[in-house]
């Protein structure tokens, strides 16, 4: 217990000797206080380079192969990159956003693209869970939309128009 009680005593002890340096004495005393803060989220970029991508996969997925303008080989690649670019991504971001993402990767990776397109729901779960620590973050993202237009959620036909 003494040993901690004097370690502790040395880092405040630091920390004391330190808190004089940090600010010129000619300067203002205000001058660190009113400094504007930085507002902004680590994980900002990771979030909206996710919302991005999940649009992307989203889309390879529910137009298939014939969509995507290469054979069954290819397609499967560009399957396996997007995974290859969420798990980069997730490893990018931190916190609880990393976490979520990271189950995305987990989802992707033992999911195939018929079963994902059949029952999305653990997929668009996973995928709800990073929008919402995105949103937690104050960045808001939307993974089922990009550019304005609303993307088809995966294994559900579009909305009847009701016109005939």
């Amino acid at each position: 217990m003494k040993t901690k009680t004097t370690a502790l005593a040395l880092v405040c002890l630091a920390a004391t000797a330190l808190a004089g340096c940090s600010t010129d004495a000619r300067s203002e005393p205000d001058a660190v206080a009113t400094a504007p803060a930085d507002t902004a989220s680590s994980n900002e970029d990771s979030c909206s380079r996710f919302e991005t991508l999940t649009v992307t996969f989203a889309t390879k997925v529910t137009g298939g192969v014939e969509a995507s303008g290469r054979d069954l080989a290819g397609y499967r690649e560009d399957l396996l990159a997007d995974r290859s670019a969420f798990d980069t991504l997730a490893l990018s971001a931190e916190g609880d956003v990393a976490e979520r993402m990271a189950a995305v990767v987990g989802e992707i990776s033992t999911t195939t693209p018929c079963d994902l397109a059949l029952d999305p729901r653990p997929y668009s779960d996973a995928v709800a869970a990073v929008q919402t620590a995105c949103d937690a973050e104050d960045v808001p993202i939307d993974p089922r939309h990009h550019h304005g237009r609303p993307q088809r959620k995966l294994g559900r036909p579009p909305p009847e128009s009701g016109t005939p």
